[in-house]
């Protein structure tokens, strides 16, 4: 008993300040994560992906479009020491399904969460309020959240790029 508190304890301890909230500005995650492992762009001026290795354990990408958080992508760190390949990190163990909720519940936007799909290959839900989805990836370990906002601007990024190859 004593053993699962601690370890329980540790992981608060671990997780507690991880979340970098959907719609937070670029100058708050840089506070919060810190020095980042990397960034790239897209084919726009308007967004950008910043990597950060969080407190030795886990790997946070954040998308910002206009300097605002609209993706946030959390995985478990590697133990792989040659982990770090063009500034993305390679994924790790599988999120727990506490560490999954805790970063849900981080980022409600004010709404609440509901699971939509639930298979061997993924997880998916949606915020009541529609404001955003999530996705996570039970392959690569990957939890995915973003903003309707991100899920409209990668739409349109696929609408101009279909068009150019007209």
């Amino acid at each position: 008993m004593k053993k699962l508190f601690l370890c329980l304890a540790l992981l608060l301890v671990i997780t507690g300040s991880l979340q970098a909230n959907l719609g937070e500005t670029e100058a708050l995650i840089m506070g919060r994560y810190g020095k980042e492992l990397g960034a790239s762009t897209s084919t726009t001026n308007r967004d950008i992906s910043r990597y950060f290795l969080y407190k030795d354990t886990f790997i946070v990408t954040v998308t910002m479009i206009d300097h605002q958080s609209e993706r946030e992508a959390y995985s478990a760190k590697d133990e792989d020491p040659a982990q770090h390949e063009n500034a993305q990190p390679k994924r790790g163990r599988n999120l727990s399904s506490s560490e999954v909720k805790m970063l849900l519940d981080a980022n409600t936007l004010g709404s609440k969460w509901t699971l939509t799909t639930e298979n061997e290959n993924y997880k998916n839900w949606v915020l009541d309020s529609k404001a955003a989805i999530a996705s996570y990836d039970t392959h690569q370990h990957i939890l995915t959240l973003e903003t309707q906002t991100m899920v409209g601007f990668d739409r349109a990024l696929k609408t101009l790029g279909e068009k150019k190859g007209d």
